[in-house]
């Protein structure tokens, strides 16, 4: 589904195709240099993202990439990537490097087992709940979840399972808004390799932060006076 865009659980993608193809993630996730062969990512998941992942869960093959020929900060490391969008072979010329084209996967049928676990967790169907978050578990791989598991410890699997299918495609922002959860960074793969300080590796931002609302772009807020900026922006 990842690397070759296969449809199986693809609810609605858009069309593309070698000639018509969509914005792509370049190079932020792995940033491959072919004449170099090494990558140079903009983006390196944290320790905790990675340790997320059991190893009997198919998405780690699928969603990480670990290679010693990472060069960072003048030197070569051994690190591990997101892989989630390596770039479709058939969407670039043959031995061709990858342009890092897919194609975007809208809606599709993870997402929607888990808004069902999570709207049967707040219907107080925990049983319900539970059945919808173990179809998606056994099929990536992991054990159904035992019937003793219910309240908060429910809650905060289904919020688990939907950080790890999810992982990459932009939904944490909102999920962390949704449930009123705000967040500290955690522990990096190699210190060495990142940016230090208050804003980086020890950035943490509170749940009723101004950022965690969307500012109104300028062009809306000048054609319409009535339009007041949101807080903070």
């Amino acid at each position: 589904m990842w690397h070759e865009d296969a449809p199986n659980e693809v609810i609605f993608a858009p069309f593309v195709s070698i000639n018509e193809l969509p914005n792509t993630q370049g190079g932020t996730y792995l940033g491959w240099n072919n004449g170099s062969r090494h990558y140079v990512p903009y983006y390196l998941p944290s320790q905790w993202v990675i340790d997320m992942f059991d190893d009997n869960d198919f998405r780690k093959d699928a969603y990480f990439l670990t290679s010693n020929r990472v060069l960072l900060s003048g030197s070569y490391h051994t690190l591990t990537m997101v892989n989630k969008y390596p770039g479709n072979p058939s969407l670039r010329a043959a031995n061709a490097a990858t342009n890092y084209a897919h194609s975007p996967k809208i809606f599709r049928i993870a997402e929607t087992i888990l808004i069902a676990a999570e709207a049967s967790y707040h219907a107080n169907n925990p049983d319900a709940a539970r059945n919808h978050l173990n179809k998606l578990r056994e099929a990536r791989g992991l054990p159904a979840l035992a019937n003793t598991v219910t309240g908060n410890s429910l809650l905060n699997e289904i919020k688990n399972e939907r950080f790890r299918e999810l992982a990459f495609e932009g939904y944490r922002f909102d999920d962390l808004k949704r449930w009123g959860e705000g967040f500290t960074r955690r522990d990096p793969q190699n210190v060495n390799v990142i940016q230090r300080g208050n804003d980086f590796d020890t950035k943490t931002v509170s749940a009723n932060h101004s950022k965690f609302t969307w500012g109104i772009p300028d062009r809306d807020v000048t054609a319409n006076p009535n339009i007041v900026q949101n807080k903070g922006w």
